[in-house]
């Protein structure tokens, strides 16, 4: 470890007013220095890479909404409802990455990768979304409003394609 760790002085000795000892920081220029030095006690193990879903969107989604509201007014309250439809449609195709049930990796212990396979599917799903405004005219030029209103948070299409790992013997 004391071949990597940097300088021990605190760079801002009011920090918290000096109540808080910083501890030694590390030096990437030296980390990087043991490393290019030390390559062989490095082994990079490429079944890990496979944990990771390339999944892609294979075709355009469609996003359709309406809206639809009404006014009513009755002395000095006005109320203003309102329902936003909103639907999306979007396929994709995902990716299923399988591993071996008894060959394992003799660095890391994990389950050796065996083969990635597509896993198309769709998303569809509507939302009815509802508001409701009131409003209070006190004097004509005093208004008090409240509202309430549901409301979503749209998904990126990148978001919708799911991803699997398959490890043969264990539940996941």
């Amino acid at each position: 470890m004391s071949s990597i760790v940097g300088s021990t002085a605190n760079p801002n000795p009011a920090y918290y007013f000096g109540n808080y000892k910083l501890l030694p920081l590390s030096n990437f220029d030296k980390i990087l220095s043991y490393f290019n030095a030390n390559r062989n006690q490095f082994i990079e193990t490429v079944d890990f890479e496979h944990l990771i879903s390339d999944s892609t969107i294979t075709a355009p989604g469609t996003r359709r909404a309406g809206y639809v509201q009404n006014t009513i007014t009755i002395g000095h309250f006005k109320v203003l409802g309102g329902l936003r439809i909103e639907g999306t449609q979007a396929s994709f195709l995902g990716t299923i990455a399988t591993f071996s049930k008894t060959v394992r990796d003799p660095i890391t212990g994990d389950f050796k990768f065996v083969s990635d396979s597509p896993a198309p599917g769709e998303q569809t799903y509507t939302n009815f979304l509802p508001s409701v405004q009131v409003q209070y005219n006190i004097n004509g030029s005093t208004n008090i409003r409240a509202l309430t209103d549901v409301a979503l948070r749209v998904l990126n299409f990148s978001d919708l394609p799911p991803f699997q790992l398959v490890e043969q013997g264990r539940n996941r």
